[in-house]
């Protein structure tokens, strides 16, 4: 009502659909990625931050699942900086083929509303990184660690020190997954249903 202040609903993940788990290469560091190729999703820079010496002396491949414009600009860059045997480009698929023995999910998008990969990866146990834009903070409030810095040079060594230790990113998975509630469609809907029947009642 013209008024009253504002509820937030949060959305909630997807029902997982079946699919065939991916292949992943050799034993390193399993980075994934879900979104549209596009500006918007961030994954230029996310390369330019894997780019970083410090990065390439660790063990990682990164497969990024989605299609669009972009991915011809986006595999030349790749190739520019070196990393055309690092990444990925798997096309489309259901999210829960990359998630699925992911070790993290990075979401370096510039701008969301409020996305819904970071929510499918936390309810498959994957742990996040995220880039700090309002979507993202208002997601991992409570979780700190998930936000990449504002500033994209301090990108490598903040990734450096989470891809460089197991403990941090099963710490990080532990937080990732208590953003969610334990049935959070269900939440969302009661959320739902809770307001249509204040609405109705006034």
């Amino acid at each position: 009502m013209l008024g009253d202040r504002p509820r937030v609903v949060r959305n909630a993940p997807p029902e997982a659909r079946d699919a065939q788990p991916i292949d992943w290469p050799g034993r390193g560091l399993r980075l994934a990625s879900v979104g549209r190729l596009h500006e918007q999703k961030g994954f230029d820079r996310m390369l330019l931050a894997l780019a970083h010496p410090t990065l390439l002396a660790l063990d990682w491949h990164w497969v990024i699942v989605g299609e669009g414009t972009e991915q011809g600009a986006l595999e030349a860059l790749c190739n520019r900086l070196g990393l055309k045997e690092r990444v990925r480009f798997a096309g489309a698929m259901p999210a829960a083929a990359v998630l699925r023995g992911a070790d993290l999910l990075l979401s370096p998008s510039r701008y969301e509303g409020m996305p819904l990969v970071p929510l499918e990866a936390a309810e498959a146990g994957v742990p996040v990184l995220a880039s700090s834009i309002e979507a993202h903070r208002e997601l991992f409030s409570e979780v700190p660690a998930a936000l990449l810095p504002e500033e994209e040079s301090a990108w490598p060594a903040t990734l450096a020190a989470m891809m460089g230790s197991r403990d941090a990113q099963a710490q990080l998975r532990r937080a990732c997954v208590g953003v969610l509630d334990a049935d959070p469609r269900r939440s969302l809907w009661r959320a739902y249903e809770a307001l249509y029947h204040e609405a109705m009642q006034r």
